[in-house]
């Protein structure tokens, strides 16, 4: 998609979006790496909950992407995942995790 194979930080040892986002930010800041613009690349319904944790955890200057990676499995259709009962667990899911990251002031 045009971004520099260089500059894309891959972070996959966290076990939560949380402890992915601290991570990514305390390996930048080891690294020496300056940046204004952060993108997160993942599941739809998990970029709110990623967004509100960079938001909380990164400087107010930068600016942040969200960017959509690839779903295969038909349970987790943007269109269609209420047809469904792994979608419906899965998005509530994510909905209880952002409300008690905000509740514990996390995000």
């Amino acid at each position: 998609m045009g971004v520099p194979k260089e500059i894309i930080l891959i972070e996959s040892n966290s076990i939560t979006i949380a402890d992915n986002v601290k991570t990514s930010l305390n390996l930048m800041d080891n690294l020496g790496i300056k940046y204004q613009r952060i993108a997160t690349v993942g599941a739809w319904f998990m970029q709110r909950r990623a967004w509100s944790h960079l938001i909380k955890l990164s400087s107010a200057k930068t600016k942040i992407f969200c960017t959509n990676a690839p779903i295969s499995s038909p349970d987790l259709k943007v269109n269609t995942w209420f047809t469904n009962e792994v979608g419906i667990k899965t998005i509530f899911g994510e909905f209880v995790k952002l409300k008690l990251s905000v509740a514990l002031n996390t995000a």
